[in-house]
């Protein structure tokens, strides 16, 4: 069911209310062999998925055009039934893995604000967002110490200790009459709480909260000289905590980042961006390292702008970096990919175009 509402006739604008009331049947089954034994699970759950939205749009005739966007959605996911199979996986003896039939589905609830404001003539803009999530029987990992072997026990289990919150406040302006340089200034804050569900036994009591928090300034500066120069420069630090009940860590990383075109005589372009992130604070001294990518191109049209040649230099300063290493305030993961880390290519497309011959045929 889907309802919405507009107010018009307001002095300065109109709001805009929407609803859509979703109702939705989830239903789950899973017919499982492992060594010669058959598991047949199966769940189904009746769920109410709401979007609420509410917009306020100003009508452009005052000096500071303010608009406004609230909205909440809830969502109903159901267990995956993999983790829910009564079997214990000895694969790896210090890594023992297994399911929990007693597993819930979560429930996520989301609200998010957005206010900003604007002024046409002299391009001034800023703005405040907010978010905030709350999972009721969220799914998470517990370990216990096994003191068998001195490795841990892996199960899933439902927690109601997750809350997530961030916002955002920025402001972007013009640095010159003519509107061609531009800096955008922000930051950014955001709170991550969950349960602490590493447990030294079975008998110990479930441990407290890990809260991971954290703030980043953002700088953005771009901008135009003449008609055929244009460019742009970024700068973030993140400056991170996570919080435990024995010990807190603290950790920053810095991204660094340009690039720019330039539209060259007889018809060459030339463009190239650079970035570099560095980490600082981690206890693993392997991820505390700067990283540096360079590339370049080298462009030419042919025939009406239908073929382009092009000269891609990638990686030229050091060789891209194939594993990248992240961390918060549960886990650490590290993805690896297949990439070419240093490459130069030549890149030529020709592109046909029939919408001009459709026109001609038209007339």
């Amino acid at each position: 069911m889907r309802l919405s509402h507009k107010l018009t006739g307001l002095k300065r604008g109109n709001i805009q209310f929407d609803a859509d009331l979703g109702a939705v049947l989830q239903y789950k089954h899973l017919d499982y062999q492992r060594n010669e034994q058959s598991y047949d699970i199966a769940r189904h759950a009746y769920s109410f998925r709401p979007t609420l939205i509410m917009e306020y749009r100003s009508n452009g005739k005052h000096k500071w055009s303010p608009e406004l966007r609230l909205n909440y959605t809830g969502k109903h996911q159901l267990p995956n039934l993999l983790n829910m199979l009564q079997i214990e996986d000895y694969a790896d003896p210090l890594n023992l893995f297994r399911g929990n039939a007693s597993l819930q589905g979560e429930y996520a609830h989301r609200l998010a604000l957005r206010y900003g404001m604007s002024q046409r003539k002299t391009r001034h803009d800023m703005y405040i967002s907010l978010q905030y999530t709350r999972t009721h029987n969220n799914i998470v990992a517990s370990s216990i110490y096994n003191t068998e072997n001195g490795g841990r026990i892996y199960e899933m289990v439902n927690t109601n200790r997750t809350h997530e919150a961030n916002g955002d406040v920025g402001y972007s302006l013009p640095l010159d009459k003519n509107q061609r340089f531009y800096i955008t200034l922000s930051v950014r804050g955001n709170y991550r709480q969950n349960a602490d569900m590493s447990q030294l036994s079975a008998a110990t009591e479930k441990g407290g909260l890990l809260q991971q928090y954290g703030v980043t300034p953002n700088a953005t500066l771009r901008g135009t000289v003449g008609n055929k120069f244009r460019f742009s420069s970024r700068w973030n630090t993140a400056f991170s905590t996570i919080k435990q009940s024995s010990m807190d860590t603290h950790y920053r990383e810095t991204r660094l980042a340009a690039d720019f075109s330039w539209d060259l005589p007889w018809k060459l372009q030339l463009a190239s961006d650079f970035c570099a992130n560095i980490y600082n604070g981690f206890a693993d001294a392997s991820i505390n390292k700067a990283h540096c990518q360079w590339n370049a191109s080298l462009a030419r049209r042919f025939l009406s702008d239908q073929l382009s040649v092009k000269l891609i230099a990638n990686g030229i300063l050091t060789p891209k970096n194939n594993i990248y290493s992240s961390i918060n305030a549960t886990s650490r993961v590290e993805s690896y990919t297949d990439i070419l880390p240093r490459y130069f290519m030549l890149s030529v497309v020709y592109s046909l175009d029939w919408t001009q011959k459709s026109k001609r045929n038209t007339i």
